[in-house]
C-alpha cells in the first residue's frame, strides 16, 4: 500500500504547486513557539553557571584551609618526633640522675644509722 502524503504535506504540496513558499513563515511560527523556551533554557543555564562559580569558590577556600590543616599537622608530628628523640636521649641522663640520688640517697641513710 503506498504511503499518503500528512496533511500537512498536502498544504505545502498545494502551495508550492501555486509557487508560494511557506517555509519562512513556517519557521518564524516555529521560532515563536520556542522562543520561550529558549529564554528560559538561556536562564536555567546562566543560573547552573553561577552556582557552579559559587560551588568553586568554595571548593577553592576549603582546599586551602585543608591544606593549611595538613600543613600544621604535619608540623606538629614533627615537633612531636624531635620531642621523642630528645626524651629517648634524655632518658638515660635521667635514669643515671635517678640512679645516683638514689645512691646518694641510700648513702645519707647509712651514715645517719652508724652515725
Amino acid at each position: 500500500m503506498p504511503h499518503s502524503p500528512s496533511l500537512c504535506r498536502r498544504a505545502i504540496l498545494t502551495f508550492a504547486g501555486v509557487g508560494l513558499d511557506i517555509r519562512p513563515a513556517a519557521r518564524r511560527f516555529r521560532d515563536a513557539m520556542l522562543r520561550s523556551h529558549r529564554t528560559e533554557t538561556a536562564r536555567l543555564f546562566a543560573r547552573v553557571e553561577k552556582t557552579q562559580f559559587h560551588l568553586q569558590v568554595e571548593v577553592a577556600a576549603l582546599r586551602g584551609l585543608l591544606q593549611a590543616e595538613i600543613a600544621a599537622f604535619h608540623e606538629r608530628c614533627e615537633l612531636l618526633e624531635m620531642a621523642l628523640a630528645a626524651a629517648e636521649a634524655g632518658g638515660g641522663v635521667l635514669e643515671k640522675a635517678d640512679a645516683s640520688a638514689s645512691d646518694c640517697a641510700v648513702t645519707a641513710i647509712r651514715r645517719s644509722a652508724t652515725g
